[in-house]
């Protein structure tokens, strides 16, 4: 039985690999093609880089499997590309917050990785990951009810989220017993299937309009 879920887990990893490699590739994509960042929080892209970021570090400290977290590894790279882009294509000009965000941001990273800041910390702030993942959900989510455009949001990483969260959950339940992880995902996978869903509707409504 042992056996059998490690190799379900392996095939599991390996797929959310796959697709993460692709995730926001349509969304980098659309951006570049229209110019267009309207519906994009750059505040949500934010709180998300400091979530994926501590649980890379989580993931690490733990010496779990590369392909347990691989995904994330891959979404940090993709937000940081996002980021960069919702700062050049904004029509509003971007506020010094911003910038702020991004000056805190690389000198958080440069102290954890340095040493200055204790390991320990990595794993008392992956309890607020949680906090952090569904403020940066609501903030999406705020946004796009606000808009009421979702022209600039590609659907295709949003079903890639869903399934990732559902495969994350398997296997932080049978393979790494890790409830920390499973509470993440869980709290992911009910805030990505109801942006989801508020995409596709949005996306309806504007094809019925035109």
């Amino acid at each position: 039985m042992t056996g059998a879920l490690e190799a379900i887990g392996g095939v599991l990893d390996s797929t959310c690999l796959f697709l993460a490699l692709g995730a926001q590739v349509p969304q980098i994509l659309a951006v570049l093609r229209s110019g267009n960042v309207k519906g994009l929080s750059i505040s949500a892209y934010f709180i998300d880089l400091y979530s994926l970021t501590i649980q890379v570090l989580y993931y690490m400290q733990q010496l779990y499997n590369f392909l347990s977290y691989s995904n994330l590894a891959i979404y940090l790279v993709q937000d940081y590309i996002i980021i960069a882009l919702i700062m050049a294509y904004n029509k509003e000009p971007i506020s010094f917050r911003e910038y702020g965000h991004v000056i805190s941001y690389i000198g958080t990273l440069a102290a954890v990785l340095s040493g200055i800041v204790d390991q320990q910390i990595i794993t008392f702030a992956m309890s607020g990951v949680l906090v952090l993942s569904i403020s940066n959900k609501l903030t999406t989510i705020g946004s796009i009810l606000v808009t009421k455009d979702t022209s600039a949001i590609a659907t295709l990483p949003w079903f890639i989220y869903v399934y990732i969260n559902m495969a994350r959950i398997f296997v932080g339940v049978y393979l790494q017993g890790d409830m920390v992880i499973v509470l993440q995902n869980t709290s992911s996978l009910i805030f990505n299937t109801i942006i989801l869903l508020l995409v596709l509707q949005y996306k309806k409504t504007a094809n019925k309009e035109a």
